[in-house]
């Protein structure tokens, strides 16, 4: 997938070796969920471009992104990686999918 904002990205390495790119952490989530499966290792940009694990990041809902999930890596972020898991997974059983 294309970045279209690099302060949104994630990535995941995959069980084969393969690094998956999108333009936005909900993106990510949802690859994850459909796909029942768990990463090798995943990881999001924060907002000084550095490369987090999903496991140290935190993150904030309520943000302008590439498809409007809405969250993003923040110092002050009240979400963990799991809530943002979460969020996406009720999202899909809504139906409300991009």
């Amino acid at each position: 997938m294309l970045v279209s904002d690099p302060r949104f990205a994630a990535q995941v390495l995959t069980a084969a070796g393969e690094h998956v790119y999108f333009d936005d952490v909900g993106c990510m989530a949802s690859f994850l969920a459909r796909r029942k499966v768990a990463p090798t290792q995943a990881w999001v940009r924060d907002s000084g471009g550095n490369w987090l694990t999903t496991e140290l990041a935190h993150f904030s809902k309520g943000a302008k992104t590439p498809m409007d999930y809405g969250f993003e890596v923040s110092a002050t972020g009240e979400l963990s990686w799991r809530a943002v898991q979460d969020a996406v997974r009720e999202r899909l059983a809504k139906g409300s999918e991009q």
